[in-house]
């Protein structure tokens, strides 16, 4: 029989005590199971507390999990600290603490860089997912701009600072002043026209155009009528007149000279000559000052010496005298032979006569077909048209944009219809050869304001001059009372259009693909690169579009985008719309929304939706929100979702342009830069596939902060 023992000294248990507790145990062990009485000891697992921690666990019962240890060992059993240190992106013993704001790495001992917007960088990369700040560029937007760079992603280039310095890399205001000829904070700006030389504070000479080489002050076009030299300061020497003192002056009287501006003899001309500029000899016939001496009876009918009014030969019978102008005294006198005038006296009448229908056929038909009372009409009736309408028509009218009606080709094919206006397609004859354009006109049912908003249109694009980027004028006619206005054709019709008929495209269906090419992965990029640049040439002209969207670009020869439709534009640095002219809402900036206010930078917002356009292949945003939504919407900081189409840099570039203040969003030259260099470096912005319809109906909403 076997027999207990009473008790079992500590850490002993079993039958006979024989079994020691398990080191693991705290508190010791049951005496009679083993059992550990209060749990197991740090590093310990089991039920007697005899196996050890497994891997990435530690603690009392090994219930705790290790931290993240870099290279992912395994933390101390009992402790859990990461002997080898901790990943990326976590601190502390354990590595079980996120960095805080603006460190980053293992350990968190790296510091971010200058992110956009003072945003943090990637906790564990040290990546600005927003971008830089400007001035800054790198991986970790931690290098300064340099080579004469700042601004956003370091795209735009230092002004002509002095030499030996540059300019501030995150404001571009040079630090040591501008070089000669230029001004201004970032040394961008020319001197003014008539200023040259260090800080623009010298005056031109009397140069041709009124103005100098803004560096040197040399009149490089010449100088003003009166005045020579390379700085044009030095007037005129004696005997010559006119631009650059290239003309001689003539023969003025008494050997004076003559007027260095206009080259006009004051006192008149030497004997024999005439003219305003004495250069003219005395025509047969006359002679003296001015030539206002006729000749007198010369023999033979030569004509007198034009100085002095001699007459070489001698005189007539029955005239003597110096200038053979006294009559000799005769006998008798022949009679007048009148049958020898009348030739010259029919010559005479037929002239008159000519001269008198001429005049009569112009003033009569020519001048009243001018200005057809039916083209008044159009411009002259109701309260509203003002005398701007009217000096729109009068501007055109026989200016450089007046295409003569004979010129002007209008064809049927029809290529834009609205309620008020339409648009056709049509030529232009020049210099033997007909151009394609597009013509606008207004249908007959036009009201006062379409008529001004028409005329608008107008005078902007006269503003807008020439760019390869941008729909230009071609000119305007008026034909019994209709004004047409040509522009250039684009044969490819409007972006968004094309970019729709894109969608289901695939490379193999090019023999049945008609107009509409594959888009590249580059093509989209090239598009919106040339809408920037478009858009960069009207802000430099102080206009605003009002109305930037995919289907007021259209496609030119070789796939050109061109801006177009300046309907709704301003001639303005700001605008505020107080009229009730219908706008276009979901491409609209916030502070035109709720303030009715335009800058160019409410523009850039459009273009913002204009690169989402392009990135969904044509899509419609916000389609399936009503306008009291939208509102509500952007109110509330909530933007277009980023298409699939995209990446992260793209749509970065489009929240930049929805940025609620304005003063914050991007330029257009900050856009065109950029948008340039994502295309030089070829690197793949989208992941193109056509399959998925669903793409080009996607608005989902996300919030920005």
């Amino acid at each position: 029989m076997v027999m207990l023992c009473a008790e079992c000294a500590e850490g002993l248990y079993g039958i006979r005590c024989e079994k020691r507790c398990s080191p693991g145990c705290r508190g010791g062990c049951n005496q009679t199971t083993g059992r550990c009485l209060q749990g197991c000891d740090e590093g310990w697992t089991g039920d007697n507390c005899i196996e050890p921690c497994p891997d990435h666990l530690y603690g009392p019962n090994c219930v705790h999990p290790c931290g993240h240890c870099l290279g992912d060992v395994p933390c101390a059993p009992s402790s859990g600290i990461c002997t080898t240190g901790c990943e990326a992106g976590l601190y502390g013993p354990r590595c079980d603490k996120v960095c805080e704001h603006y460190y980053y790495g293992a350990g968190c001992t790296k510091r971010c860089g200058r992110c956009r917007l003072l945003q943090p960088c990637n906790a564990a990369t040290g990546l600005c997912s927003g971008g830089c700040e400007a001035g800054w560029y790198g991986t970790h937007c931690d290098q300064a701009c340099s080579n004469m760079t700042y601004g956003v992603d370091c795209t735009r280039k230092c002004g002509m600072c002095a030499e030996n310095s540059t300019c501030n890399h995150m404001t571009g205001i040079c630090d040591g002043g501008c070089r000669p000829g230029w001004t201004g904070p970032s040394c961008t700006d020319r001197c003014a026209a008539g200023k040259f030389g260090e800080d623009c504070a010298k005056t031109c000479g009397r140069c041709l155009t009124g103005a100098c080489d803004h560096v040197t002050g040399i009149c490089t076009d010449g100088c003003a009528r009166g005045w020579r030299g390379e700085f044009c300061l030095e007037e005129c020497q004696d005997g010559t007149f006119g631009t650059n003192c290239s003309s001689e002056c003539g023969h003025c009287l008494n050997n004076t000279t003559c007027d260095i501006i206009n080259g006009i003899c004051s006192q008149g001309c030497e004997p024999g000559w005439r003219g305003v500029y004495c250069n003219k000899e005395c025509a047969a016939g006359f002679y003296g000052a001015d030539c206002q001496y006729p000749c007198g009876r010369c023999k033979d009918k030569t004509s007198c010496v034009p100085t002095s009014g001699l007459c070489p030969e001698g005189c007539q019978d029955a005239w003597t005298g110096p200038q053979c102008g006294q009559a000799a005294a005769v006998s008798d006198t022949s009679p007048i032979d009148i049958h020898s005038m009348l030739p010259a006296l029919v010559v005479v009448t037929v002239i008159v006569v000519l001269l008198m229908g001429g005049g009569g056929f112009y003033f009569f038909i020519i001048r009243p077909r001018s200005n057809p009372a039916g083209l008044n009409r159009l411009y002259t009736e109701g309260p509203d048209c003002g005398d701007s309408i009217r000096n729109t028509y009068e501007q055109m009218a026989g200016g450089p944009w007046d295409l003569p009606r004979t010129s002007l080709i209008l064809t049927n094919q029809q290529l834009g219809n609205g309620q008020f206006g339409q648009v056709k397609k049509g030529f232009v004859r020049m210099r033997g050869t007909k151009i394609p354009v597009a013509i606008k006109s207004l249908k007959e049912n036009a009201s006062e304001k379409d008529k001004r908003d028409f005329l608008n249109e107008l005078t902007i694009l006269k503003q807008v001059g020439k760019h390869p980027n941008v729909v230009c004028l071609v000119g305007a006619c008026h034909i019994q009372g209709v004004m047409y206005v040509a522009m250039e054709y684009a044969k490819h019709g409007d972006l968004r259009t094309f970019l729709r008929k894109s969608r289901k495209l695939r490379q193999h269906d090019y023999g049945n693909c008609g107009a509409s090419p594959f888009v590249s992965k580059t093509m989209l990029l090239r598009f919106a690169l040339n809408t920037s640049q478009g858009l960069r040439h009207l802000a430099d002209k102080q206009i605003i579009h009002r109305d930037v969207a995919a289907r007021n670009v259209l496609l030119g020869d070789h796939l050109v985008a061109k801006i177009a439709d300046f309907g709704l534009s301003k001639n303005d640095e700001t605008y505020v719309k107080t009229s009730s002219t219908r706008v276009p809402i979901r491409w609209m900036a916030v502070e035109s929304l709720f303030n009715n206010t335009y800058t160019t930078q409410s523009d850039v917002w459009s273009f913002g939706v204009v690169l989402w356009e392009i990135f969904t292949l044509g899509g419609t945003p916000y389609s399936s929100t009503d306008t009291q939504q939208l509102f509500n919407l952007l109110k509330d900081g909530y933007r277009l979702k980023r298409p699939r189409l995209c990446d992260q840099n793209a749509y970065a570039m489009m929240l930049q342009c929805w940025n609620e203040i304005p003063e914050r969003r991007p330029t257009f030259p900050e856009l065109c830069g950029r948008l340039q260099r994502m295309l030089e470096d070829c690197q793949v912005y989208m992941n193109i596939s056509t399959e998925e319809e669903s793409l080009y109906a996607e608005i989902d909403h996300e919030r920005t902060s």
